[in-house]
């Protein structure tokens, strides 16, 4: 039996599973966060490794809230350049 296939299968499971998490919209409650972690994102000296450790502790958020965050801002188009401005970053994500 070969399992590259069904390995495969199961990874697109996980990441449909994962955008599923995702709201639709930014809840009210998380727009601040939402801006904070793209202030950390595309700021010139964030170092990837450190990310999201930098996220938890500068937005003053969970690790777990901070991963969620990462992935809000994955979905926005343009959102992986260090040009992308944060000012209306929820707009971005609800238009998305």
């Amino acid at each position: 039996m070969n399992i590259k296939p069904l390995l495969y299968s199961f990874s697109c499971f996980v990441s449909l599973a994962q955008a599923s998490e995702l709201p639709k919209q930014v809840p009210e409650i998380e727009v601040g966060q939402l801006q904070c972690a793209c202030n950390f994102k595309v700021d010139p000296n964030s170092s990837p490794g450190t990310l999201l450790s930098d996220i938890s502790n500068g937005c003053r958020v969970s690790e777990k809230q901070a991963e969620k965050l990462m992935k809000m801002l994955s979905v926005i188009p343009g959102s992986d350049s260090k040009a992308y401005s944060c000012e209306g970053v929820d707009i971005d994500y609800n238009n998305r």
